[in-house]
């Protein structure tokens, strides 16, 4: 009996605990909101990138030390250009030599500075990527591109020469610019002949409007052709439209939409120059790229 007597009080003492779990204090914890934490995004796995591998998509297959020679060539090669254009005396080739070969230096110690950050196993496969992604205008497939107006070569080229140097450097450099951009412009004008089929009205008016609308740019190189095709997206719908029928419109919209996509890479690697169109010497803003009206009816 005593047995009994035990396991009915526990069984009353257990329905006692259940009658209160269900009462008001029970069943306003029920009704109050559950709180959702959101958990925080798992961070990308760290990315393990080797001296060889960094080594390849900076250099390509030449590697560090092919980059490293055809960067002292095309030094050389900048070095002769100014030679040829204004005779220059031992100590101005010397400064000019050294400016150069800063701008070698200061590039690979940029190149060092980021392997040090990749190696950080921190860094994830994104940041891995926009890293990189600086060095591609230095493709390992052009020729180095180090010693443009930001450059310490640049910027000795103007304090080693004199002005009557100078003078005569920038005026020759100045022509032959225009006349590579006249090239250019006439190769430009032939790959729309194929792909626009236009007749030989078209290909002249549009000709004449390259050569009078556009500039040549800060410098050339693999990206040309789109450059002008920058060039011509921004020229004046007024201008640029009645050259051509509908049907040659749109595809020609369609292939200078993609050369504005290409706008960032563009004016980075200073393949468009400092106004895109000739106008814009005048002080008129920039022209968007338009679309054709669509005839009503």
């Amino acid at each position: 009996m005593i047995r009994v007597h035990r396991l009915t009080g526990r069984l009353l003492a257990a329905m006692a605990l259940a009658f209160a779990a269900t009462g008001p204090s029970a069943r306003a914890q029920r009704d109050v909101p559950e709180i959702e934490t959101e958990e925080a995004a798992p961070r990308p796995r760290p990315i393990v990138v080797s001296d060889q591998q960094f080594d390849r998509w900076v250099f390509g297959v030449f590697g560090a030390d092919g980059f490293r020679r055809r960067a002292e060539l095309s030094l050389t090669s900048h070095l002769n250009d100014v030679d040829r254009i204004c005779p220059l005396t031992a100590v101005q080739k010397n400064k000019l030599l050294l400016a150069g070969r800063g701008d070698i230096k200061r590039y690979f110690d940029h190149v060092e500075a980021a392997r040090i950050k990749i190696h950080d196993q921190s860094i994830d496969r994104v940041e891995v990527q926009a890293i990189l992604q600086e060095f591609q205008r230095r493709a390992p497939n052009s020729r180095p591109e180090l010693f443009g107006e930001k450059s310490l070569f640049s910027k000795s080229l103007k304090n080693t020469l004199t002005a009557e140097q100078f003078g005569r450097y920038q005026k020759v450099t100045r022509d032959g610019s225009v006349a590579r951009h006249r090239t250019t412009i006439t190769w430009v004008v032939a790959v729309m002949d194929n792909t626009l089929r236009l007749s030989e009205e078209q290909h002249r008016q549009l000709e004449e409007l390259l050569a009078k609308e556009t500039r040549p740019p800060k410098r050339f190189g693999e990206y040309d052709y789109y450059g002008l095709m920058f060039q011509v997206s921004r020229l004046p719908m007024e201008k640029l439209r009645p050259i051509f029928d509908d049907v040659q419109w749109g595809t020609l919209e369609r292939q200078l939409a993609f050369a504005v996509r290409l706008e960032p890479t563009l004016k980075e690697g200073g393949f468009v120059p400092d106004y895109q169109v000739a106008g814009a010497a005048t002080g008129r803003r920039e022209q968007p790229l338009a679309r054709p009206v669509k005839p009503q009816g």
